[in-house]
């Protein structure tokens, strides 16, 4: 689980370097951004549980898992071109579900 948690929050510091982001800059950031992530762990629970079980699997298998189109869709036993089509649909979903907002660009008002 520790382990888990270091490789997350590594990604979400290289994606935030591609994004133009700056990385956290000390522990008060990482409390709000753990806080934040928290208060939004059931509502995103509930849009992923929406989806349909084909659009879940892909979506965990390539964003957690962090598998390839084609380890996906092999695991899966499908095209490849599937699995990116699920994929495209996935994210609209939850997103929608979570009533259009990014819940990893909110901020809590202190």
């Amino acid at each position: 689980m520790c382990r888990h948690r270091r490789t997350e929050a590594a990604r979400l510091r290289a994606l935030r370097s591609i994004s133009g982001e700056q990385p956290d800059e000390g522990p008060a950031e990482r409390v709000l951004a753990g806080v934040t992530a928290e208060s939004v762990r059931p509502a995103l629970a509930r849009a992923l549980g929406g989806l349909s079980r084909a659009d879940r699997d892909t979506l965990l298998l390539i964003a957690w898992a962090d598998l390839s189109y084609e380890e996906t869709a092999t695991v899966l036993g499908i095209p490849a071109g599937m699995a990116a089509s699920r994929l495209s649909r996935a994210p609209r979903k939850v997103r929608a579900a979570l009533g259009g907002a990014d819940p990893t660009k909110e901020h809590i008002d202190g």
